[in-house]
C-alpha cells in the first residue's frame, strides 16, 4: 500500500473546486436566460466545470491506485520492494502465482502433432484426476523440435507451482507394436534399435519406437514373444551368444503385445 494522505488530500481539493465550479456554471446560465452573461461567459463556465469534474475522475483513481489489489486469486512467491522504498511507475513489486488452477506445461515431441489435441486425456504420476489438454501451441520450437500443451491443474492435485511432474498422454493402442523394457532400446545413427535373441546369439534389430511408458517402450518391427537383450544392448556384437541369468529375466525381456499402450511424455 502506497502512503494515501496526499492523493487523498487532492481528491478533497477536487471536489471543492467542482462543486465551486458547478455552482459557477449555475449561476452564469442563470444570467445568461436573462441576458445578463454573455453566450462565451457561458462557454468558459461549462468548461471548466467539465475540466474540474475530469481531474476529479484522475485524483480518485490515483488515490485507489495506492492500495495494490491482485488482478488474481494467489500467493505472493516473492516481495521485491521494502516498506518505505520509492518506486518508480512500471517497478515491480512482487512475484505473484496463481495456485488453483495451477498451469502445466508439456513440451510434446513434433511427431505427435497430428495426434494430440485440445481434449486429449492427461494422466499425473500419482494423481487419480482426470485430467485434459486445454490449449496447444501453434508452432513448433526450432531448437528442440517440440510443441508447447498446456493444462490446467485443480488445487486438488497437491501441486506447488515450479515443479516437475511426470505426466502421461493417453493417445490409445498402437496397432502391430510390442512391449520391451525400455532399457533394451537405443539409438544407432537416428534409428532405434533392439538387440533380439535368435537360437542363443545377439542379432540386432531396427524398430520404430513409438512410445515409451512406465519404464517399458512400445516399438514396432518386432514379433511378439520375441526376446531382446535389456542389459546394455549396444555393447553386443552381432553373433554375440547370450543367454538368460534367470526363468524370470528371460520373461522380462520378452516382447509383449500391450493392452492399450499409452504414449508418456
Amino acid at each position: 500500500r502506497i502512503t494515501p494522505e496526499d492523493f487523498a488530500a487532492r481528491v478533497a481539493q477536487s471536489d471543492a473546486e467542482a462543486d465551486q465550479a458547478s455552482a459557477e456554471r449555475e449561476r452564469v446560465s442563470r444570467l445568461s436566460e436573462r441576458d445578463l452573461a454573455s453566450q462565451e461567459q457561458l462557454e468558459q463556465a461549462q468548461t471548466r466545470a467539465r475540466v474540474i469534474t475530469a481531474q476529479r475522475r484522475l485524483a480518485a483513481r490515483q488515490l485507489r491506485d495506492t492500495r495494490i489489489v491482485a488482478p488474481f486469486d494467489g500467493a505472493i512467491a516473492a516481495r521485491l520492494v521494502s516498506p518505505g522504498a520509492f518506486v518508480r511507475i512500471g517497478t515491480p513489486l512482487f512475484v505473484l502465482v496463481a495456485t488453483d488452477p495451477l498451469r502445466l506445461a508439456l513440451d510434446v515431441p513434433e511427431q505427435y502433432v497430428g495426434e494430440v489435441h485440445t481434449g486429449t486425456p492427461v494422466r499425473l504420476a500419482g494423481s487419480e484426476l482426470a485430467l485434459s489438454i486445454v490449449r496447444l501451441s501453434p508452432v513448433v520450437d526450432p531448437a528442440t523440435r517440440t510443441f508447447r500443451a498446456q493444462i490446467d491443474v485443480p488445487a486438488a492435485a497437491s501441486l506447488i507451482a515450479g515443479r516437475y511432474v511426470r505426466a502421461t498422454l493417453e493417445l490409445g493402442t498402437v496397432p502391430d507394436a510390442v512391449s520391451v523394457p525400455r532399457s533394451a532400446v537405443f539409438e544407432v545413427l537416428g534409428r532405434s534399435r533392439v538387440v533380439e535373441v535368435v537360437e542363443g546369439r545377439a542379432q540386432p534389430h531396427d524398430v520404430e519406437l513409438v512410445a515409451e511408458h512406465d519404464g517399458r517402450a512400445i516399438v514396432r518391427g518386432l514379433a511378439p514373444a520375441s526376446v531382446v537383450v535389456s542389459r546394455s544392448p549396444g555393447l553386443l556384437a552381432p553373433g554375440t551368444e547370450v543367454r538368460a541369468e534367470s526363468a524370470a529375466e528371460n520373461a522380462a525381456a520378452r516382447a509383449e503385445e500391450p493392452e492399450g499402450p499409452r504414449r508418456g511424455l
